[in-house]
């Protein structure tokens, strides 16, 4: 779902994280009004990495990949913080890397 997006529905251009376009399917035709927002149903063929994720840019065709030049604090609540993944018994404990989920360390009691 595209919430409150205002710029030509037509000319909608997805990009991933490597600046690649991605193929990009409408559902229905136009904008779909809910509790005082619109929004617009789309497909996007996104390959995501195993327990990872992909990150798109939504912006017109006609334009260049956008450059963020917004930097958010670490207060925001948007942003992720990564956390310790560890699993903990009364015999084992396994620590596990929090950007690839590959066991990174494990002790046996």
């Amino acid at each position: 779902m595209l919430w409150d997006y205002k710029d030509d529905l037509g000319k909608l251009a997805v990009y991933s994280s490597n600046k690649e376009k991605l193929p990009l399917v409408k559902v229905g035709d136009g904008y779909n009004q809910y509790w005082g927002h619109w929004y617009t149903e789309i497909l996007v063929q996104v390959t995501v990495p195993s327990f990872g994720y992909e990150t798109v840019v939504i912006t017109q065709e006609n334009e260049d990949y956008p450059e963020s030049s917004y930097i958010p604090s670490k207060h925001d609540p948007r942003v992720n913080h990564y956390v310790d993944y560890v699993l903990e018994n009364d015999y084992i404990v396994a620590e596990f890397d929090p950007m690839t989920m590959v066991l990174s360390g494990a002790l046996c009691s």
